[in-house]
């Protein structure tokens, strides 16, 4: 089921960014920004290899991951730097847990009606953002 997550994605409607993004602590120039950026998500892989390339008007950020092995994310959109992570298929989802000393997160990807639903676990909260199929 992971194949249904290759391509190229766009930004599309979210819920609770708001109220997420400041609960994180993300000051309000940061939250207006991401409020109104499109974000493109590319998701590719070779062989034992993903690539999740997120592009936003700020910044290009590339993550190169093998499924089930930890890696080191430099940055989160949050800011957290050097925070552990691994990603792996459950349920049909692609799950991001995200461990750092502040406080841990956890992304989901998953396909419903051809859009790709991501939601952001963190702090008792949840957003959830929309893609759509380029």
């Amino acid at each position: 089921m992971a194949e249904a997550f290759l391509g190229q994605w766009e930004s599309g409607d979210s819920d609770n960014a708001d109220e997420f993004m400041k609960n994180l602590g993300m000051p309000e120039p940061v939250i207006a920004a991401y409020k109104t950026a499109k974000t493109t998500q590319m998701i590719s892989h070779d062989g034992d290899w993903w690539v999740i390339t997120i592009v936003t008007p700020q910044a290009t950020r590339e993550v190169k991951f093998q499924m089930g092995q930890e890696y080191v994310l430099d940055r989160t959109l949050d800011g957290r730097t050097n925070v552990k992570t691994i990603t792996k298929m459950v349920n049909d989802q692609l799950v991001d847990e995200q461990l750092h000393e502040t406080f841990n997160s956890t992304v989901s990807r998953q396909i419903i009606g051809g859009i790709m639903v991501v939601t952001i676990q963190a702090k008792g909260q949840a957003m959830t953002m929309k893609y759509n199929k380029v």
